[in-house]
């Protein structure tokens, strides 16, 4: 029943059977039980709850703890944003007396709880300072690719903390990242094609965008060489998907996306691709999917048309506010997570902003 209560991220009943099993029925409850229900009060961010389970776990002398223990409650505090107690527990981990091995893993969910905070720094120095250590007695996997794909992330994260004046700092963290992308994942790049995944061609374009904070139009060319002109570049990185309930319609799917990269491919498909959104919309109106995955499973009875509503979709409806005709988003009357820019706002723009000039106020 307990991981029945998991796998529907249900906690306040999971918590329920498992404090029946202790109190009523005095059953010890194993470790692979306590695991699930970290991991659920981890996506939940119970913190409270996490910690009387780990508290269970370590008074049961019968319970051996091991590293997907040890992961799951780092993983807890990482979620939560509990920094100082999730190094506790690396600490905890690491006594000579009872050591408790760790991984890859576990490392790179301490690096997501320093990102998640914005301690950028402190999650380079616990890459280039304190995972050599710990591998001395760890079996931790130094190429790990999300490891290595974290360490790109804080770059680009200390790229949006940036303004646009810090052009040196961001000069030197965008170089930083593209030394990690061509070197480190994907070393082989410049002298044969290779499959980048989704998520890093993402972060690429990202990176040329924040870049160029002073003027979106200047990562315009970096973009187009980077989706169109590099030959070894092999990915299934796309903006153009189909409707769900209508095959025969296009959309443009930026669910995926980075916000960042989802505004500024809207901006250059606006403003540089007018043609080809005429020619795939024809006369009806340009589509985007921006908030929830038009396959979600919305079960909520009542106003469900609200349940797509997302802040990722709130961010391009907030974009298209700042340019200089303005542009209404409106629901789709067949596919709610479909969201149709206003056609006679679209109109309009076209109009007033000539193709290739850019579509922001001053």
């Amino acid at each position: 029943m307990i991981k029945g209560c998991s796998n529907r991220c249900d906690i306040k009943q999971a918590l329920l059977y498992f404090n029946l099993m202790i109190d009523k029925y005095h059953i010890n409850p194993n470790l692979i039980t306590c695991i699930s229900l970290l991991s659920v009060c981890g996506n939940a961010r119970d913190m409270k709850s996490a910690e009387l389970i780990w508290d269970t776990i370590k008074n049961d002398s019968s319970i051996r703890i091991d590293e997907i223990a040890i992961t799951s409650m780092l993983n807890v505090y990482s979620k939560c944003g509990e920094i100082t107690k999730m190094m506790e527990i690396l600490d905890y981990s690491q006594r000579f007396e009872q050591f408790i091995p760790i991984n890859e893993i576990s490392c790179t969910t301490i690096m997501s709880g320093f990102l998640r905070t914005n301690k950028i720094k402190e999650m380079f120095d616990f890459y280039d300072q304190q995972i050599p250590k710990l591998s001395l007695n760890n079996k931790i996997n130094l190429k790990c690719e999300k490891l290595i794909s974290l360490k790109s992330v804080g770059h680009l994260k200390m790229m949006k903390m940036l303004n646009e004046n810090e052009e040196e700092k961001l000069s030197f963290h965008h170089q930083q990242f593209l030394n990690i992308f061509q070197n480190e994942l994907y070393p082989n790049i410049q002298s044969k094609p290779i499959a980048i995944s989704f998520r890093h061609m993402d972060y690429l374009i990202e990176s040329y965008v924040l870049f160029h904070k002073k003027s979106w139009m200047e990562a315009v060319q970096d973009v187009e060489r980077i989706l169109f002109q590099e030959p070894n570049f092999k990915y299934d990185f796309s903006f153009w998907d189909t409707d769900a309930r209508n095959k025969n319609q296009l959309v443009l799917n930026f669910v995926l996306m980075s916000p960042i990269t989802a505004c500024f491919l809207l901006r250059y498909l606006m403003t540089f691709q007018r043609d080809e959104l005429k020619e795939k919309f024809k006369n009806s109106p340009i589509k985007i999917v921006g908030g929830k995955s038009q396959y979600s499973k919305i079960t909520r009875i009542g106003d469900w048309r609200g349940d797509y509503d997302s802040p990722h979709k709130r961010i391009i409806e907030n974009e298209l506010k700042k340019w200089k005709v303005p542009i209404r988003l409106e629901q789709d009357k067949t596919n709610p997570a479909i969201w149709c820019l206003n056609g006679a706002d679209v109109l309009l723009f076209f109009q007033a902003v000539p193709p290739g000039q850019d579509c922001l106020k001053m």
